[in-house]
């Protein structure tokens, strides 16, 4: 009777670890399962503008005189100033990008335009974020096709739906290499996306791993006790 007793416990405990085992199993996967869905169905999401570069920090004065330097009649000049200024992120710096990049063709000197354009694309693509994507969209309407490719090729690296959206009139673009850009920034984009997530998923995955089922973790010859 002692036995009988002894064994039934032993088949009671081992019931009830196994199917605590398969409890806390069955949550892990559910949890795996919920954040899963949740990453699949996340929106990137850029910040509003850049950060401040470093710990670059002028006098009211220094700023104010070099905000008057926008109106420099050299053009390498105000753009040295754009530059300083786009790093501790003054409206005026901001103000002048789009003006110039809103800047109309004359017969006077379009190739040098154009090129302080492309410069100004160059200098939006050290950053992501919405107000840089804003004034890459104008760029991506400019005349120049030039001016176009290269506002494309720096959309490219944007992996959000928004620069997909304003990527799509350039497929129709009246420049073959424009065009091409375009498909293949898209491209670049989407698989960015895929992989920003499926990264995310490795990450949680770490997080929740699969076990094996108790039964399955122990032999059968250890559950009863004997050696092999």
């Amino acid at each position: 009777m002692k036995w009988i007793i002894m064994i039934g416990l032993f088949i009671g405990g081992i019931f009830y670890l196994v199917n605590t085992d398969k409890q806390e199993q069955r949550a892990s996967e559910m949890q795996l399962q919920a954040k899963t869905k949740a990453i699949n169905e996340m929106v990137i999401e850029l910040p509003d503008a850049p950060e401040k570069k470093g710990d670059l920090s002028l006098m009211d004065e220094t700023v104010e005189s070099m905000r008057n330097l926008l109106k420099d009649p050299n053009m390498n000049v105000r753009l040295s100033v754009i530059d300083v200024l786009w790093n501790v992120q003054d409206q005026a710096a901001v103000d002048a990008v789009q003006q110039i990049l809103e800047k109309k063709y004359t017969y006077y000197y379009p190739n040098v335009l154009a090129d302080t354009k492309i410069k100004i694309v160059n200098i939006l693509d050290r950053n992501q974020t919405k107000l840089n994507l804003r004034l890459l969209s104008i760029a991506l309407q400019d005349q120049n096709k030039e001016v176009r490719l290269a506002a494309v090729q720096c959309v490219g690296k944007y992996a959000v739906p928004d620069a997909i959206t304003v990527l799509n009139p350039r497929l129709k673009d009246s420049d073959s290499k424009v065009r091409l850009a375009a498909v293949q920034a898209i491209t670049a984009i989407n698989d960015a996306a895929v992989k920003y997530k499926q990264d995310k998923i490795e990450e949680i995955k770490k997080q929740f791993p699969v076990k094996k089922p108790f039964a399955k973790r122990i032999a059968p010859a250890e559950l009863l006790g004997i050696d092999n």
